[in-house]
């Protein structure tokens, strides 16, 4: 084979392993790190969630920060529902 047929080789190689990196690096990107689902919560819905998940009862979370437990209720609510629509966004990109 002549040095040019080489050159035109080793060029094809090249492209192939730099498109490989690039589409890796692009995927990468694009995934969804677990710390991005308490992300979406806000300072309160992460709080609540926490306590909720540590074992504090709703009185308790509510008494801790100065509401009543029926917005409690209705904040852990929706701070569930972040997660859940997070956590499924989280197994989704793992597939």
């Amino acid at each position: 084979m002549s040095t040019t047929g080489y050159a035109v080789l080793r060029g094809k190689a090249w492209v192939r392993r730099t498109a490989g990196q690039l589409a890796v690096a692009a995927y990468a990107r694009q995934r969804i790190r677990p710390d991005d689902v308490l992300e979406e919560l806000d300072p309160t819905e992460r709080r609540l969630v926490v306590g909720q998940r540590v074992g504090f009862s709703t009185r308790e979370l509510a008494q801790r920060l100065g509401v009543s437990e029926d917005d409690t209720r209705a904040l852990l609510a929706e701070a569930n529902r972040k997660v859940r629509r997070s956590s499924r966004r989280l197994a989704e990109a793992d597939r």
